[in-house]
């Protein structure tokens, strides 16, 4: 997708209503359609993301707004980032949210698109939980002991079934900004009941109505 155009980015408000006035007439879309507005879309947002950003959990623990396709996002910092750079995710949401829209035509409009966002990302990565051995991520990861900064693209992780906490709420986070909700990635350290042992995890905060709503996904350990 091009981002070149000169469009103005909508406010959060305009956004959300929007996101309303598409879901009303989702079902009634062409894939052709609903595709050029994914990408009139994507274009607003990149319009308005101008400068580089990233997140660590010791360096850069908060990051708000839209995750540009660039910028690194750190699951560990013994590891090379990741980054959001799958374009074809925001068509296929899109087609996901119509065939739910399909299904329960009743559901509010901002219900839908949250539930359509937490049932994309499982279906995008290919799991709920993370696998109980951390070994088998580093099919993926590897140690950046020397600086090499070899960046992993988000693609790598599509239905591996390995994506934990760090993957999904960066993935959670574009998506609820690209439906308008303005939204904040959030790394913090979760206490594992049967060890009180400390382990890293990413949130993503959204805001709707004034109320601030928690969209997280833990590891399968801290779930048990």
């Amino acid at each position: 997708m091009e981002t070149n155009s000169t469009e103005s980015y909508p406010s959060k408000s305009d956004s959300l209503t929007n996101t309303c006035l598409l879901i009303d007439k989702i079902s009634d879309m062409t894939d052709e359609e609903i595709s050029k507005w994914a990408e009139k879309r994507y274009i607003e947002i990149s319009s308005k993301h101008t400068e580089k950003k990233s997140f660590s959990h010791v360096f850069n623990p908060v990051l708000k707004g839209f995750i540009g396709k660039n910028d690194e996002i750190s699951a560990n910092e013994l590891y090379s980032p990741f980054l959001l750079d799958d374009e074809e995710i925001f068509i296929d949401f899109l087609k996901l949210l119509k065939t739910f829209k399909n299904e329960s035509p009743d559901i509010d409009s901002m219900n839908l698109a949250i539930m359509t966002i937490q049932d994309f990302v499982i279906k995008y990565f290919g799991n709920v939980y993370g696998q109980e051995d951390p070994n088998y991520r580093q099919q993926i990861y590897k140690p950046d002991l020397y600086g090499e900064h070899n960046l992993i693209s988000i693609k790598d992780f599509k239905g591996k079934r390995v994506a934990e906490c760090s993957e999904k709420a960066a993935l959670c986070q574009n998506l609820l900004e690209f439906m308008g909700f303005e939204s904040t990635l959030v790394g913090s350290r979760c206490s594992i009941p049967e060890s009180v042992k400390k382990q890293k995890c990413m949130h993503s905060i959204y805001y709707f109505s004034q109320i601030k709503t928690l969209t997280t996904y833990l590891i399968q350990q801290i779930l048990k």
